[in-house]
Formats: structure tokens, C-alpha cells, sequence
């Protein structure tokens, strides 16, 4: 029977997450990837859009 943990002479044991493993961490790093860029544009539009603002306001004194 083939086991997916090995346990090695030093105590420590190793996982072979094989070939899904690799998919699904490629899978998650993209998704991570892909709303940190959404959420930086969201931020840098909303700070960009609050100094208009406050240029408008100081604009008008």
C-alpha cells in the first residue's frame, strides 16, 4: 500500500502532495495575487479621488 507520508531516520516526517498540490498552490497563488492588485486599485482610486477633494477645498478658501 502507498502511503503519502515517509517517516526518515532524523524523526521528520515528509508529505508528497504530488502533482494536485502543485496545481492547487498555483491555483491559490494567482487568485491571492489577483485581488491584491484589486484592492490596490480600489485603494489607490478612492486616495486619489479624497486629495481631489481636499485640493477642491483648499482651492476654494
Amino acid at each position: 500500500m502507498y502511503s503519502q507520508y515517509n517517516m526518515h531516520m532524523n524523526g521528520k516526517t515528509t508529505v508528497d502532495v504530488g502533482i494536485v498540490g502543485s496545481i492547487t498552490m498555483i491555483i491559490l497563488t494567482i487568485a491571492v495575487t489577483l485581488l491584491l492588485v484589486n484592492f490596490y486599485r480600489r485603494f489607490k482610486r478612492l486616495s486619489d479621488r479624497s486629495s481631489d477633494r481636499s485640493s477642491d477645498r483648499n482651492e476654494d478658501k
